[in-house]
């Protein structure tokens, strides 16, 4: 796995001899505004807006074996009408991995990095157009989720056509499959590697939205809110019913009154 000629090929393709880290490529161009969100959730908003020109599917042909090893069944075809040297590249990739920085200006810090390429394969020609590839991936020894990542990329220009992710979960006993939420249909899949009858699960399923704390709080803001304005309005109305008569006035008040 040589990610430096990675990011070198990526470099060529804009005619740039220059390599630096951290680097980041979209669609085959260096991005340098990466580090403003609202900028670079722009530029991927764009780019997910504009029609596919390749279709991949991803089917797990045999689970995380004994052998600590996973192979995946890849179907990769290029839309009609498309006429460019394409590949197609299958990555293992990982989240929920840390390191401790011993040393450098991150030293003494504790780093979180999410998906992690830990396996791959690339440069497979989609020669007539469509490729039908079977992928075997060793799986790393650390724990965190793992998924395989698939794309068509343009080999000229480094523009991705097409890109899918297939979590994993693999396994006897008590399973966990965490996976962030994209737009579009969803379906769950319990299942033997080689397909065959007699499968019984319990599953549960549980969601994490981030929006749903902020008007979980806001409502409960309003609540209270309303909540005071009845107390206060209960409190000063019982005051006015319960307040006491004024004393009466003496009938007589003249000088000549005994």
């Amino acid at each position: 796995m040589d990610f430096t000629a990675r990011q070198r090929e990526q470099t060529r393709r804009q005619q740039s001899g220059f390599v630096y880290t951290p680097q980041v490529s979209i669609q085959g161009r260096d991005h340098r505004e990466w580090q403003s969100a609202d900028r670079l959730l722009h530029i991927l908003q764009t780019i997910n807006k504009a029609p596919a020109r390749g279709r991949i599917s991803l089917q797990v042909t045999s689970g995380a074996t004994a052998a600590g090893a996973v192979d995946v069944g890849v179907d990769a075809q290029l839309e009609p009408g498309y006429r460019s040297d394409t590949a197609l590249t299958v990555a293992l990739t990982q989240d929920g991995l840390v390191s401790e920085v011993a040393a450098g200006e991150n030293a003494g810090k504790r780093l979180a990095h999410d998906h992690v390429v830990r396996a791959w394969q690339r440069g497979l020609a989609l020669s007539s157009g469509k490729l039908r590839q079977d992928v075997h991936f060793a799986l790393p020894a650390d724990r965190g989720p793992l998924s395989v990542v698939a794309f068509i990329e343009d080999v000229r220009s480094g523009e991705v056509l097409q890109a899918v992710e297939l979590a994993l979960c693999d396994g006897r006993g008590s399973q966990a499959l965490t996976w962030s939420v994209r737009r579009g249909r969803w379906a769950a899949v319990v299942m033997r590697p080689d397909g065959s009858p007699g499968v019984s699960a319990d599953l549960a399923a549980g969601a994490k939205l981030p929006a749903l704390l902020w008007a979980s709080i806001g409502l409960l803001v309003l609540g209270l809110l309303a909540l005071g304005g009845a107390a206060a309005l209960i409190y000063f109305g019982a005051r006015e019913r319960h307040a006491p008569a004024p004393p009466p006035t003496p009938e007589g008040t003249g000088l000549g009154d005994r």
